[in-house]
């Protein structure tokens, strides 16, 4: 207790809540942002920074920032580069993965758990009649967060396997293969 009978502990701390329109703004430079760690290895900024040029074929330019403990947002000029490095991966350097994940408002490096990553799944036996965007997504909403199917899929060109691009979280137990009932449609 303090002299004055107040409890430090239970004194009522002011909670500031950011209005909508203005946290819009504070966002919006960050739409094509990316969130990467390289697993396992901790390597230069610069040489990072180099290897992510040639690893990717961007057009645009991008800007690299150091947030901390191993993690860096990736800035992007164009929606284009980000959703080009976003659904490219996995990526390799220097023999480890480097993790892949959109760029998220409160992430804070501290707090981040496993990292999360984007993969290329493919899912065999899909009929063609179900290489529809919609279905793809949702087939592959059953792994991780679908964020993209690829072209081959859309167009079905080829009707070996269905390709679709997901975020997992490396903290969960990743399944070897989903079952389905897609051969037995009504």
């Amino acid at each position: 207790m303090m002299e004055d009978g107040v409890n430090p502990q239970k004194a009522k701390v002011p909670k500031v809540r950011i209005p909508k329109s203005i946290w819009e703004r504070l966002c919006a430079p960050w739409k094509n942002a990316i969130i990467i760690k390289l697993l396992g290895k901790t390597v230069n900024f610069h040489l990072l920074h180099a290897r992510l040029l040639r690893l990717s074929r961007i057009e645009g330019d991008f800007e690299m920032i150091d947030v901390g403990l191993g993690y860096y947002i990736v800035k992007f000029s164009t929606p284009q580069d980000c959703s080009l490095v976003l659904t490219s991966g996995p990526y390799k350097m220097f023999d480890h993965y480097l993790t892949v994940q959109p760029w998220e408002p409160s992430f804070h490096p501290a707090r981040a758990k496993a990292p999360k990553t984007t993969v290329w799944i493919k899912l065999l036996g899909v009929p063609m009649l179900c290489y529809e965007e919609a279905i793809v997504l949702y087939l592959g909403s059953k792994i991780g967060k679908p964020i993209k199917v690829d072209q081959t899929t859309l167009l079905a060109t080829r009707g070996q396997f269905a390709r679709v691009c997901v975020e997992v979280d490396l903290s969960q137990q990743l399944p070897s293969s989903v079952d389905s009932d897609l051969e037995e449609l009504p």
